[in-house]
């Protein structure tokens, strides 16, 4: 594609600390040749000259949008793509939550397989993991912490991310917390920290290739969700963007990745901290053996490589190119 060629109205979320948001941000960064004119996330009334509107739909965030806005839409001659960010296992679910019914749209794309969604239009496409990390020099500044691993994790602080669990089987393991939690309250940090005296906490929004450094600066990253909520996780590709040892809960938003043995999957508290126990010792004494964390290290490398961005939006060019016919 060229950037005179394809021409997309893309509407998705204005909010800066939102991940819908950066994930608009980090699909138009891996597609420099087309020409994104961005608006928020309500529906435009026309497509003002661009080839597609692209929709980057979350039930909240777009809950103007409904499907007369895409046959509106394909009635002036405008191809529509929907990237659906709230979904569950199957479309009879969805419906029954009340969510729109957007098969109507040219293209249609989903985080996760949805039973029941299918069809030539229906495109399944993992969320991307962002760029690997620049540098290493943010962890292990105070000596109280150097003889230390260090887990980390990010995202903002909903009890359903278990920051609490996650402190308290670090201490047991003996290991030190870095908690990016933006919006963090005073009390929130506190009791982390009397949970783990050994926890550092970032309570402010830091920009997404800072967040990979300090990740990518730990010994292992941790995503000890327990939600029903609908969609993927966004921040823990984060944490495999850091290409350390993942170790996660089995929940809903990680349904996409269950069956991927790259990561380390906990079933119970006590498997956390068992996964800790062994990260924690010296891989240098497991040299030439297949150490846990260095199977876990590259598991999270080539998971990375294999939902890079530069793939995933290599899948997106290939639907822009398709509707769009004679001009990609």
């Amino acid at each position: 594609m060229s950037r005179s060629e394809v021409r997309v109205l893309f509407s998705t979320s204005d909010r800066v600390e939102c991940g819908v948001a950066e994930h608009g941000a980090m699909l138009m960064e891996a597609l420099p040749d087309v020409q994104f004119v961005v608006r928020g996330p309500d529906p435009p009334a026309a497509a003002d000259g661009a080839d597609i509107v692209h929709c980057n739909w979350h039930a909240a965030l777009s809950s103007r949008w409904t499907p007369k806005h895409v046959q509106a839409l394909q009635g002036q001659g405008t191809k529509v793509v929907m990237t659906l960010h709230d979904t569950f296992e199957t479309f009879s679910l969805m419906q029954g939550r009340g969510f729109q019914d957007f098969r109507c749209a040219d293209a249609l794309v989903v985080h996760e397989p949805v039973e029941g969604l299918d069809g030539s239009n229906v495109h399944y496409i993992r969320q991307g993991v962002p760029l690997g990390p620049t540098d290493f020099r943010l962890i292990g500044k105070h000596a109280l912490y150097r003889e230390r691993p260090v887990v980390g994790t990010v995202g903002f602080p909903f009890p359903w991310k278990n920051y609490d669990l996650l402190c308290t089987l670090a201490r047991q393991a003996r290991w030190r917390v870095l908690l990016i939690a933006p919006g963090a309250t005073v009390e929130q940090c506190r009791k982390w920290q009397e949970l783990n005296p050994m926890t550092e906490v970032i309570s402010r929004f830091l920009p997404r290739q800072e967040v990979v450094n300090y990740l990518g600066s730990c010994t292992a990253t941790a995503f000890l969700y327990s939600t029903g909520n609908s969609g993927t996780t966004a921040a823990l590709r984060l944490g495999i963007a850091a290409r350390k040892p993942v170790i996660a809960f089995h929940s809903r938003q990680t349904r996409d990745l269950d069956d991927d043995s790259r990561i380390l999957w906990c079933a119970d508290e006590g498997s956390v901290g068992a996964a800790l126990d062994v990260l924690g010792q010296n891989p240098d004494r497991y040299r030439g053996l297949p150490h846990l964390y260095q199977m876990m290290s590259n598991g999270a490398r080539s998971l990375a490589e294999q939902d890079s961005w530069t793939n995933v939006a290599a899948k997106y060019a290939a639907i822009y190119r398709t509707l769009v016919g004679g001009k990609a």
